[in-house]
């Protein structure tokens, strides 16, 4: 699939689908500022409709007691979909965006949410030009019960830039550079696979994470940050849904965070 048929798509999705409308129109004005950690440049973003996502029970009782998202009988009528990989997976605008393009792949069959690189590497293929990453159950995940990879356009991507032009980026926790060596991990994983239009090489840069959530999550304010990483928060577009934690979170902050739940 083409970059301008997968934006077509995208367009064609938000005329019929108010709610995707809505929430895109404000990602337009959402409060964005710079910050450092180690060399990873990027952005926290004040994005208070992502907090369906951040703030997610995500125990068992709770996942078995709400309906599967992600599942055809249970998804908006208005949220139509495209085949990939000859029907196993379908392609999905995300209404809760964080970037501007922002796209969900869910199989279509209902299992747990289990990495495998393989099929990162064949999404990629498909998709020329994006970025299709992960968000393991327990790194960030708010449907660990269904199995799925997202997709936003890879130079939307501060950890994708950065290593494009330095491989060797000091950054606060380890890229595993092998998606192999990510299958039947114990250990929750972020991944994210890209291919570069005029490029024969997959790329592939994989995080183990210690556990989903700092513990400045759980504190009451003034000292919570409401920050729950996944994949897009690791690589640098640390998403906040409530505005004073947007405002008093440092650079300091983000880059214990990051070490909090990563190795």
């Amino acid at each position: 699939m083409t970059r301008e048929e997968l934006f077509e798509f995208f367009d064609e999705q938000l005329q019929i689908w108010p709610l995707a409308r809505e929430n895109y129109n404000a990602l337009r004005t959402v409060k964005k500022r710079k910050f450092r950690a180690e060399e990873l440049t990027g952005y926290v973003q004040y994005n208070p409709a992502r907090a369906v996502s951040s703030l997610a029970k995500l125990d068992s009782v709770s996942l078995k007691e709400r309906k599967c998202f992600l599942c055809d009988k249970n998804r908006p009528e208005e949220q139509k979909s495209i085949d990939l990989l000859n029907g196993r997976f379908k392609l999905l605008v995300n209404p809760y965006p964080i970037l501007p393009y922002h796209f969900t792949i869910a199989s279509n069959d209902h299992t747990d949410q289990k990495f495998n690189g393989t099929t990162g590497k064949v999404l990629a293929e498909e998709l020329p030009g994006m970025a299709v990453f992960f968000n393991g159950a327990g790194a960030g995940a708010s449907a660990p019960d269904h199995l799925h990879f997202q997709a936003v356009p890879m130079e939307s991507v501060p950890l994708i830039c950065s290593l494009v032009n330095n491989p060797e980026l000091k950054l606060p926790y380890n890229i595993v550079k092998d998606p192999e060596d990510l299958n039947n991990d114990n250990n929750p994983v972020n991944g994210f696979f890209w291919k570069r239009d005029n490029d024969s090489r997959m790329n592939f840069a994989g995080i183990r994470r210690k556990k989903h959530r700092p513990e400045m999550f759980y504190m009451e304010p003034p000292e919570r940050r409401a920050v729950s990483p996944g994949a897009l928060d690791l690589a640098g577009i640390v998403v906040i849904p409530f505005e004073e934690d947007f405002e008093k979170i440092s650079d300091e902050e983000i880059e214990k965070i990051y070490k909090e739940v990563c190795y």
